[in-house]
């Protein structure tokens, strides 16, 4: 039972500034900037996430060539409520957008590390499918998020994240260059509420602003997620034949990974930092697509990993198909 990616798009926010710029307005420093390592940002000022996903979600069914009625499900994610709307979710607002009825539409919120949570359920979903009902078909995945509504203070978010939309279609019916070989995901120990978004419902004094504790944030990253990844993988050690794709969470975190592992720069994945930003649960997807358009991982396997808010971290094994 093969799982297969067929098609990745995605979509940026259509105000771009530079983080140079958001540095100038909050006093901080070039040596600020060369550590966060973004040096594009991205904002959602003229469209919401759900028009936006929609656009994303055509241009994905396209590409993989496959008709609206192959799809059995959508599996959406976002980091934080920046939708228009809490209820309805944005898969099923999406879904409803396309003319879908009668499927599984469903919404997770799950941080940074969503777009792999809604992958492993996609996945899931398919092998299920097939092995109980017999039945092949496709499913789509949406993540990310208009963070820019969420951001906190300069110095935790302001210079690192963008607003992004992906859309990827699997399908267990067609073949792709890439077939999942295992996804799976965990939670780990450490500080809970180094990643927060308080609920200003529940307390009316305090906005729902994104919060982050930076060298919490950092000491999880750097020491927990690979290894945590690597088990998850059923993997034992880090090998040549191996690409690391992980969140573009910022370029202290990327490269604190990739200097703990003494990986190098053909083994590993960083460049969508700079040339995107944090774009949340798109993260894994637009990177993704980037090494496959370009060719960087070769022949080898690739390892995803999402990781973020609830100490979460995901993967998802690539072959080359």
């Amino acid at each position: 039972m093969d799982v297969n990616i067929l098609s990745i798009e995605f979509e940026l926010g259509d105000k771009e500034f530079s983080s140079k710029s958001v540095a100038d307005k909050f006093g901080r420093g070039e040596d600020y900037l060369q550590k966060v390592g973004t040096k594009k940002l991205y904002k959602l000022s003229n469209k919401s996430i759900e028009e936006v996903a929609t656009i994303v979600s055509n241009k994905a069914i396209i590409s993989a060539k496959i008709h609206k009625g192959d799809i059995k499900a959508i599996f959406a994610t976002t980091c934080c409520n920046t939708c228009e709307f809490q209820m309805p979710g944005l898969a099923s607002i999406v879904g409803n957008k396309l003319g879908l009825e009668k499927i599984p539409m469903i919404t997770l919120s799950m941080g940074c590390a969503g777009g792999v949570h809604a992958l492993e359920s996609a996945f899931n979903f398919l092998i299920k499918r097939e092995k109980i009902d017999k039945e092949k078909g496709s499913v789509l995945i949406i993540a990310g998020d208009q963070f820019s509504r969420a951001a906190g203070d300069f110095s935790n978010t302001k210079a690192i994240f963008s607003d992004a939309i992906s859309a990827t279609i699997i399908s267990n019916s067609k073949k792709g260059s890439y077939k999942l070989s295992n996804v799976r995901s965990s939670n780990l120990s450490g500080n809970l509420l180094s990643m927060k978004i308080q609920n200003p419902i529940a307390n009316k004094k305090i906005e729902g602003v994104f919060l982050m504790e930076g060298k919490e944030v950092l000491k999880f990253a750097s020491e927990q997620v690979l290894p945590e990844a690597l088990r998850l993988a059923k993997i034992s050690k880090m090998n040549s034949n191996l690409y690391i794709i992980p969140h573009q969470a910022s370029g202290i975190v990327v490269n604190s990974i990739k200097e703990k592992a003494g990986l190098t720069d053909e083994q590993f994945y960083s460049l969508g930092v700079g040339r995107y930003g944090n774009t949340t649960g798109a993260s894994v997807f637009i990177s993704l697509k980037d090494v496959i358009e370009n060719n960087l991982a070769d022949k080898r396997d690739i390892l995803l990993i999402g990781f973020g808010a609830e100490l979460a971290v995901g993967i998802a094994l690539l072959k080359k198909v």
